[in-house]
């Protein structure tokens, strides 16, 4: 079985990031493996069924949560992801009732909602992670069921690098005391080894920590990616 995602998004609300991270994941495990726009639905399809069965089939959920997704609202002035028919929250639901690993991915500088700000008794107040925070550039192992992250906790000023490989376990910290505020984690092509920008360089390390390597010093070092190997 080829490995599924589902991607979830408000469109008032992060449309154009969504755009970007399907373009960036189709290309990776393939456009017919990557599934966004489950709203569109045939006239007369029972939404519900329609959204659990496109949510069961896939192996990672990834929740897009920008800048308006908790405070979009209808016509009336009602928040949507307060209604029951929301397609947002339905889908979530869906994911979170068939215990699929959900990944909640933050654009445009906001912070993990919190449960309290999640629909009132709705399974969504599931939905952050095992650890407590931001989650930040998360990258995809060529390994398929393997995923790097960034994780910010408090007001920002402890960040660290988690990887997680199991649906349902905590992720592991790779540099908890090690390395100060790592970010933009990219892997390798072979999925042995992870690059990162941090506070005062670009660091590599293994896919478990181990190996921790400096590799430039320097501030405001972002985005590091790896040279596709010469062919």
């Amino acid at each position: 079985m080829p490995f599924q995602l589902v991607l979830n998004y408000r469109r008032g609300d992060a449309a154009g990031n969504a755009g970007r991270l399907h373009e960036a994941m189709a290309e990776r495990f393939g456009e017919e493996n990557v599934f966004m726009d489950i709203d569109t639905i045939e006239p007369g399809v029972d939404f519900v069924e329609a959204i659990e069965h496109a949510v069961g089939s896939c192996d990672v959920f990834l929740a897009m949560i920008g800048q308006h997704w908790l405070t979009a609202a209808d016509q009336w002035g009602q928040r949507r992801l307060d209604h029951a028919d929301d397609f947002v929250r339905l889908e979530i639901e869906a994911a979170l009732r068939r215990g699929i690993r959900v990944i909640p991915v933050l654009v445009q500088d906001v912070e993990m909602p919190t449960a309290d700000q999640l629909a009132d008794g709705s399974e969504q107040q599931q939905l952050p992670l095992q650890v407590r925070g931001s989650v930040h550039e998360p990258d995809w192992s060529p390994r398929n069921n393997e995923v790097v992250f960034s994780l910010s906790t408090g007001s920002g000023r402890d960040i660290y690098l988690y990887f997680l490989d199991q649906p349902g376990r905590a992720p592991d910290n790779l540099t908890s005391g090690r390395v100060a505020k790592p970010t933009f984690p990219a892997w390798s092509d072979d999925g042995a080894r992870i690059v990162f920008s941090a506070e005062d360089g670009i660091y590599t390390m293994s896919r478990n920590g181990s190996a921790l390597t400096r590799l430039t010093q320097g501030k405001d070092l972002e985005s590091p990616s790896w040279r596709p190997p010469s062919r």
